[in-house]
């Protein structure tokens, strides 16, 4: 079981944090499994479920300082994916599945993701959606204390979840982005 955590993003510290659970997470090997790697096990099990419906990638859990995923694999063959996610705050909040377009990555997601959440804390205005991303599924909003699940068909790209909460020295918009977990490969 593969746990990604990432806290909320403020400033250099939160950009150099980001920076390192990507370059520490990147690095991470699986132990071979008895048919062959963890890697191709879940593969084969996930283009088997894709014939018979959506592939579970895990959870996502929103608590007050950051998001954490908790996934078997980041790297599926699949067209339609499902993840759970649960809201651990005091406050609303919402979850997004964004694809990220082009020639950009997953670093330049987790970049724009700890500008957005250090411009929150100090009560700034946002700097708007990212253009190199597609917002193609989404939570809605996820009450405190309760979970839903984004659902939906996919194409082949990498992905992340982006979490969006409550900052307190905003007022005017109930939902920042606030973290990002990832990358997600669709296959």
């Amino acid at each position: 079981m593969r746990v990604i955590r990432a806290g909320r993003l403020s400033g250099l510290p939160g950009v150099v944090a980001a920076a390192l659970l990507v370059a520490c997470s990147a690095g991470e090997t699986q132990p071979a499994s008895p048919t062959g790697s963890t890697a191709e096990a879940s593969a084969n099990a996930a283009s088997a479920a894709a014939s018979s419906g959506p592939v579970d990638l895990g959870t996502v859990t929103l608590v007050r300082d950051g998001c954490s995923l908790d996934a078997s694999t980041t790297t599926v063959e699949a067209t339609s994916v499902r993840v759970a996610v649960i809201n651990q705050t005091e406050y609303p909040g919402a979850f997004d599945w964004w694809r990220i377009d082009g020639d950009r990555t997953y670093q330049d997601l987790v970049d724009h993701v700890a500008a957005e959440a250090a411009a929150a804390s100090e009560g700034d205005p946002g700097l708007g959606h990212p253009g190199f991303v597609s917002a193609n599924l989404s939570s809605g909003i996820v009450r405190a204390g309760e979970s839903a699940q984004i659902q939906g068909t996919v194409t082949p790209g990498t992905y992340a979840v982006v979490c969006l909460g409550h900052f307190d020295a905003v007022s005017d918009d109930p939902f920042r982005p606030m973290a990002v977990v990832g990358p997600i490969a669709i296959r």
